[in-house]
């Protein structure tokens, strides 16, 4: 008696452990894959390019503002002025208005800043008649390198097939 359980024990384990396996993963669509090998090089270029801000702006403008994410930022501007650059929002020319004054610590808002910029990105600006606005985004940068590794965490690659965009 004890040496057919002791045969019948491990079958049993066995079974188990087979049975309790995941189903296997469905094959991938043959159409996918080839969208994701056509587009994998643009993709990492426009990931790359998400990751920076920069533009000139002139027009009627003061002020300073300077900022590591939305959980440190101190400024105080105010302008109206037509801006030309790259962002991730936005490229080319825009108007842009703003009155901004205020810190931003830890979360808590202390002025009448708006603080429109994407939490978190890090940059400074600078305005007295004309100005500049440099800036990078640490999600971006996320996206950027989880990209190369086919991980698109901001959703915004671009497939043949229409999933994702820019």
């Amino acid at each position: 008696m004890k040496r057919s359980i002791r045969l019948i024990a491990p079958a049993a384990l066995g079974l188990t452990l087979w049975a309790a396996q995941p189903a296997p993963a469905p094959a991938a669509d043959p159409g996918e894959v080839v969208a994701n090998i056509i587009n994998y090089i643009p993709n990492r270029i426009c990931d790359i390019v998400h990751i920076f801000k920069i533009d000139l702006s002139w027009g009627k403008c003061a002020g300073v503002d300077v900022r590591a994410t939305r959980m440190l930022e101190v400024g105080v501007s105010e302008y109206d002025v037509t801006r030309v650059g790259i962002a991730p929002d936005k490229h080319g020319l825009w108007d842009e208005m703003n009155d901004d004054k205020g810190v931003s610590l830890l979360g808590f808002e202390l002025g009448t800043n708006e603080f429109d910029r994407d939490p978190y990105e890090i940059g400074a600006t600078v305005h007295a008649f004309g100005g500049l606005e440099v800036g990078a985004n640490l999600r971006s940068m996320l996206d950027a390198l989880t990209g190369f590794f086919l991980i698109d965490l901001e959703d915004d690659d671009m497939n043949l097939f229409g999933g994702g965009g820019m």
